[in-house]
Order: structure tokens, then C-alpha cells, then sequence
């Protein structure tokens, strides 16, 4: 494509575009850290990710890493910390089986048994 001093170009293509190099977009607000993502529409624009990642709500929502379902904690323990304890809900009678097959402790609980256990 080279570099040219038109103010829009246009790629039609039947299939994918593929570059074998980097590509530089100097439009738009780009800096270190930035990250590129698009609306609705396909807009582009350069974004600054908020602080400390996502939730694993937000994961789960937005589809992020592992969806927010599967944490894991082969760098170490995972902590929940807080005064108030950890709270989880369910509905009884409801849901689908638990994948619990394969080597190591467990610890669940399984709302549609009304379960919770901690097996080796």
C-alpha cells in the first residue's frame, strides 16, 4: 500500500487482509499503554484500559479472559479478601451437572442439590 497523502483509503477486499509487517496508526489519540477498540459501528478509537483490569463480573459480561468462569491459580492461592465473608447464590433444582471428574481436592457448592462439599 505504501504511504500516501490521501485523507481516506479505501481496501476492498473478497476475504481477509493480511500485512507480513506492523502497522502503524498515527490517527486518532494513540499513546503508550493505549489500546485500540471500536463501537457499534466499527468506529476505531484509541483507549486508555482502566486501572487494575477487569472484574471477573466484567470478564464474564464482556466475554474477557476465561470468560470470567475458570480461575487459574497455578502462580499461587487465590485470596478473597473482605469482613463480610463470601456469599454465593443459586437457584434450588436448577442448573446443569458439575464437571468435578479428574485427579485433586474439591471444594463446590452446587446449588441444584442444595451441595456444598469438599471431596478428595
Amino acid at each position: 500500500m505504501g504511504t500516501n497523502n490521501l485523507p481516506r483509503v479505501v481496501i476492498a477486499a473478497g476475504g481477509n487482509v493480511d500485512f507480513s509487517n506492523q502497522i502503524k496508526i498515527t490517527g486518532g489519540n494513540p499513546g503508550a499503554g493505549k489500546v485500540l477498540t471500536s463501537d457499534a459501528t466499527g468506529l476505531a478509537s484509541w483507549q486508555t484500559p482502566a486501572a487494575g483490569g477487569g472484574t471477573l463480573d466484567q470478564a464474564y459480561d464482556n466475554g474477557g479472559p476465561g470468560n470470567g468462569r475458570i480461575i487459574t491459580a497455578d502462580s499461587g492461592a487465590v485470596f478473597i479478601q473482605g469482613t463480610d465473608g463470601l456469599q454465593v447464590t443459586g437457584n434450588y433444582g436448577f442448573g446443569k451437572p458439575l464437571g468435578l471428574s479428574g485427579p485433586g481436592s474439591k471444594m463446590f457448592y452446587f446449588p441444584k442439590k442444595g451441595l456444598f462439599e469438599a471431596v478428595r
